[in-house]
């Protein structure tokens, strides 16, 4: 599992980070425990340099570059490693320093040419600064944004949708998925609405929503190593379903009966005992009406 942790660095953000920090260390062994090997780097909402006080060397601007890029500390982290938790720690402690939170277009940066697979950005003078390392062809990719306000990035969320849908290749949908945790509600004081964008591109994936004003991140981060550890239970349909009346599902050519269908996420998902193994085909055949 390859993760991209998102973390806004806006000035209110000092209690979320501490939040995500205290998370790690469960997050770790819970992916060592399901035999994980994650590989994980921090990355923030800033687009644009904001100040000298913002710590890493790009002065709040990683504009998807993995923080530091300074190199004053590690940028990637293995679960393999002795000190795998507390450089995961550091790396989330982006600063407070930011007014702007940009982080859907900060992923497609981190995740895009020339910073995916380039060990430095020839934009920019930092040496070295690329994310080269982060992604694995053979791992699933996690995006997780931490933010307590909602994105402003300056395009609509189905492009960011579009984007991690096809990250993997044509029909790897599947294997990228975003988590938000960020304001879902008016129930506590936070610096912003409800995170919306963030949730939408959440949900169209197949990720979840969990609420930043939650005491404990530990519960959304542990669910993204046991779906990691397990088979893929859950197969996202490419257009939308009417529903599971005229829907058929074969499993190497063979008719099952053992799944529901989340209309919410528009996906197939399989019932626990009939999980389809590694190799098997999977077809779906169903009814979708286009829309205006």
């Amino acid at each position: 599992l390859d993760v991209l942790f998102v973390v806004s660095n806006t000035t209110t953000m000092e209690r979320s980070q501490q939040r995500l920090q205290s998370a790690i260390p469960g997050f770790i062994a819970k992916a060592r425990a399901a035999g994980v090997d994650v590989r994980a780097g921090v990355t923030t909402t800033g687009l644009v340099p904001r100040s000298p006080v913002c710590p890493g060397g790009a002065q709040g601007g990683e504009a998807g570059r993995l923080f530091p890029v300074d190199h004053s500390a590690p940028r990637l982290t293995s679960s393999a490693d002795a000190a795998a938790v507390g450089d995961l720690q550091r790396e989330i402690g982006v600063g407070l320093c930011h007014n702007l939170v940009q982080g859907l277009e900060a992923m497609r940066s981190a995740l895009s040419s020339p910073l995916v697979n380039g060990a430095d950005d020839p934009r920019t003078p930092a040496p070295q600064d690329g994310n080269l390392g982060l992604v694995r062809d053979t791992a699933r990719m996690a995006v997780v944004f931490v933010s307590d306000e909602d994105d402003h990035s300056g395009f609509d969320p189905e492009s960011y949708v579009q984007f991690l849908r096809a990250f993997k290749g044509p029909d790897m949908a599947q294997r990228t998925q975003a988590f938000a945790i960020v304001p879902v509600s008016s129930a506590c004081t936070t610096a912003g609405p409800p995170g919306q964008r963030f949730a939408e591109v959440a949900r169209q994936t197949g990720g979840s929503t969990y609420d930043v004003c939650s005491g404990d991140y530990l519960p959304l981060l542990d669910g993204l190593a046991v779906r990691a550890a397990g088979a893929q239970r859950e197969f996202r349909l490419t257009d939308p379903a009417t529903g599971p009346g005229e829907m058929t599902v074969t499993v190497d050519g063979v008719a099952s009966t053992a799944w529901r269908f989340d209309a919410a996420a528009n996906e197939v998902v399989f019932d626990a005992g009939a999980v389809p193994r590694s190799g098997q085909a999977v077809a779906v055949r169903y009814r979708s009406v286009c829309g205006p």
